[in-house]
């Protein structure tokens, strides 16, 4: 099994093979935003395996496995094709450090990996820097300050353990309603089941889901407000629009224009 800790090397290299998919250095300046300068996309990344070796492949799929226990909705299961062929030592080794598997018919190894939603993953990392504090925080917030959340991330190896970091609003709600290890199809028929609260509004399954996947259990806010509109205006996508706008605006303290940027990325296809 995969017992040893990531060393401080081992967690750098993990940060950067996430940042460096997901332009992690840019931020979005409350005041002078620039939203097409950042990584806002609702289409997934693959994230491949750079490193060839079983020991370095382990320490990006653990790290990558945390992010996923603390962003639940934003990464994917998925496995990918390694160059490692599937013979019995390399079949030993990925059992010691505790790696998913599949053999490939021309007998190669895929080892389970992640894709990320970059834009779900941002409201979600601003929700856990921000924390359960809504209409108390202490200013605003900007998006992309991934050291911040390395930093937290690596508190595992001194006095915090990494497990006490491992939850957010959206992973502790989800884990309440459907246990801790409930599956992505598990999770898709949840929301589904909460969608049908809400059809009537005419909104769209998918868009639906990618507002449940940025805020979580924050879907009852914005989903009353908005039923609330389209009862006057019987506008779906006015109503929605404008109901997000106002939890951005009152949760994450972002003025009405960055609010009405963020918003109008997470209503368009890509």
């Amino acid at each position: 099994m995969f017992k040893k800790d990531m060393s401080d090397e081992d967690m750098t290299y993990g940060f950067n093979c996430l940042k460096s998919y997901l332009d992690y250095n840019i931020t979005i300046d409350t005041c002078n935003p620039t939203p097409n300068n950042i990584n806002l996309s609702k289409n997934p990344y693959v994230i491949p395996y750079e490193k060839t070796t079983i020991k370095q492949i382990a320490f990006q799929y653990h790290y990558l496995l945390h992010c996923k226990r603390m962003f639940p909705t934003a990464f994917r299961v998925l496995y990918i094709k390694t160059k490692l062929r599937s013979n019995i030592l390399n079949k030993i080794k990925v059992k010691a450090f505790n790696l998913p598997v599949k053999n490939t018919n021309d007998g190669y190894l895929q080892i389970e990996s992640f894709s990320v939603l970059p834009l779900i993953f941002h409201f979600q990392y601003m929700s856990y820097i921000k924390g359960e504090q809504v209409l108390e925080g202490e200013g605003n917030i900007t998006l992309c300050n991934f050291e911040e959340f390395y930093e937290a991330y690596s508190r595992g190896n001194n006095k915090q353990p990494i497990q006490d970091i491992e939850t957010t609003s959206v992973s502790k709600y989800i884990i309440q309603e459907l246990g801790s290890d409930f599956s992505d199809g598990e999770l898709i028929d949840f929301v589904d089941r909460l969608y049908d609260l809400y059809k009537q509004t005419n909104i769209s399954v998918q868009n639906f889901r990618t507002i449940f996947y940025c805020f979580g259990k924050y879907i009852d806010v914005i989903g009353s407000e908005a039923f609330d509109l389209y009862m006057t205006n019987r506008d779906t996508l006015l109503s929605w629009q404008t109901a997000v706008i106002n939890f951005i605006s009152s949760y994450y303290l972002f003025s009405p224009g960055v609010s009405k940027l963020l918003t109008k990325k997470l209503f368009t296809s890509k």
